[in-house]
């Protein structure tokens, strides 16, 4: 795993139990990367089943793996839609999830104070999901 870049996704996640992932690439005006129905399997491989139905954006670059050029990468996405983001968060579970492989390091994860405001004025929280996969003997 040491030899392996690391792999840094960014995503805008939209969940509802009863509503439908249609509508929210209707409200927003943008293809999503990925959509399931409640119901659908969670991975290829679990037998767990989604509670929720739902719609995600990822961005994700080869190379890029600063937390702050992808989130501005997913807002600017989004730029001109803030009306129609506040408006789903009426009907809708809103985020951003920031998913990290770390396979030969940890990279670093910050946010500027323009970032963390402008995620405050869309009432969007953010996740971090860290996966340090570069084992016990990275001396990093």
């Amino acid at each position: 795993m040491k030899d392996e870049a690391n792999e840094v996704k960014v995503k805008l996640v939209v969940t509802s139990p009863e509503n439908s992932h249609e509508r929210v690439t209707r409200e927003l005006g943008i293809e999503p990367t990925l959509t399931w129905d409640k119901g659908d399997r969670i991975g290829r491989f679990s037998r767990r089943k989604s509670k929720d139905n739902g719609w995600f954006f990822q961005v994700q670059e080869d190379g890029i793996e600063d937390t702050e050029t992808l989130i501005l990468q997913l807002l600017e996405k989004f730029k001109g839609r803030s009306s129609q983001l506040l408006k789903i968060h009426s009907d809708y579970e809103v985020s951003i999830e920031v998913v990290i492989f770390a396979n030969s390091y940890m990279p670093h994860i910050g946010l500027s104070p323009e970032i963390a405001r402008s995620l405050a004025d869309l009432k969007l929280p953010i996740n971090f999901d860290i996966y340090p996969l570069y084992g016990a003997d990275c001396e990093d």
